[in-house]
């Protein structure tokens, strides 16, 4: 079966094939179109290309002609016999559809390191790296084996999170291993929009971001409130999902969140701090913020009276791209020239966080540090 979707307008030549004989989809510029199976008219979601190709192939043969005026930025276009229907699901331009190079599960290259410095007498820094997999659970079966069966299928995400424990007893320790618990947590039993990643609807996932961070929030500030001494409880947190091409940050404190792409190293994350908040506000000019003594002052943190998580959104279809997550203690010892210098060299995630942890420890260690490495390699020629 042939199914051709074309933009009024269009001559045949270039016009918008999406399903051609084999069910293979090619980009239709900053939009995707699916057929899907829908009993309401207003109900769309995006589905795999074999599900794709198998609803095209059931349809009769014909060529759909579609307004120009609907062909960005739409929802319901045409209804195709009684439920099915055609969607043009709006998205963010990424690349094209048939060049994507989504890593493999093999090829993701992750590392983390952490250690309490020379100062230190505890390490109150947590992380955790973790991805998220459909899985199938075999309770009973008759068959002889299921070795060979694919019980976990491809990852949906990448998680990545690190918290740096605050006010130097052992109250921070316990805020920051809460806190990263309870991120894993929330991802594992109630984060369910990791198929909406990328999509002008991805505010959903932005808005979960911020309900992890504060499930952490109200969860350290829960075990505060049981314990008998009464002790504040407070920690950093920064966790990064990656649903490939995009990678969704969420930021409480002044951990930080680089990408490394194209060469250049941009911080992702704002930290949230006083001195940052009256640079932000002109009260103090940027040139006077590493003096300024109220650099390491959190005017937000996971536990503490106010939390204000912050997300933001990076793409990472670039193979190479890296993501680093760390603590405080290694801004302190090694500025982001030589974290970028580092990064150009480095063979590995695990090569390169033991290099700056090397440094950072080299140059005092005045505190707890902790660094997370991720990226998909180049793919070798």
């Amino acid at each position: 079966m042939r199914h051709v979707f074309q933009t009024a307008g269009d001559p045949p030549s270039i016009g918008r094939t999406i399903f051609a004989n084999n069910g293979s989809i090619q980009k239709s510029r900053n939009a995707l179109l699916s057929v899907v199976s829908a009993k309401r008219a207003n109900i769309g979601w995006p589905v795999s290309r074999p599900y794709i190709a198998r609803q095209a192939a059931q349809l009769q043969t014909q060529t759909i002609r579609i307004p120009a005026t609907l062909a960005t930025g739409s929802h319901l276009l045409h209804g195709i016999g009684k439920e099915r229907r055609l969607f043009l699901l709006p998205v963010h331009p990424v690349p094209d559809l048939a060049g994507l190079n989504r890593p493999t599960d093999e090829e993701l290259d992750l590392f983390g390191i952490t250690h309490k410095g020379h100062v230190r007498n505890e390490n109150q820094d947590h992380y955790l790296i973790s991805t998220v997999h459909p899985q199938v659970v075999i309770h009973d079966t008759s068959l002889p084996s299921t070795d060979q069966l694919p019980l976990r299928g491809t990852r949906l995400a990448t998680v990545l999170v690190l918290a740096d424990g605050v006010g130097g007893t052992a109250a921070g320790n316990e805020a920051a291993q809460i806190a990263t618990e309870s991120v894993i947590r929330y991802v594992s039993s109630t984060l369910r929009s990791y198929h909406i990643a990328g999509r002008a609807s991805d505010d959903r996932l932005l808005d979960a971001l911020k309900g992890a961070a504060m499930e952490a929030h109200e969860t350290v500030k829960a075990e505060a409130a049981l314990r008998s001494d009464h002790r504040k409880m407070a920690t950093t947190l920064t966790v990064g999902i990656v649903i490939w091409p995009w990678a969704y940050f969420v930021q409480v404190g002044d951990s930080r969140a680089y990408v490394y792409t194209d060469g250049k190293l941009g911080q992702i994350t704002r930290d949230q701090t006083v001195a940052q908040a009256l640079v932000d506000q002109g009260v103090i000019p940027a040139d006077r913020l590493e003096s300024s003594p109220l650099k390491h002052v959190l005017s937000s943190a996971i536990g503490a009276e106010d939390a204000v998580p912050e997300v933001s959104r990076v793409d990472m279809s670039e193979r190479g791209a890296l993501i680093l997550l760390c603590s405080d203690g290694l801004m302190k010892h090694v500025p982001d020239d030589e974290i970028a210098a580092a990064i150009a060299g480095m063979k590995s995630s695990e090569q390169l966080s033991k290099q700056l942890m090397e440094l950072c420890l080299e140059r005092g260690g005045k505190d707890n540090i902790t660094i997370i490495a991720a990226r998909a390699p180049l793919k070798k020629a």
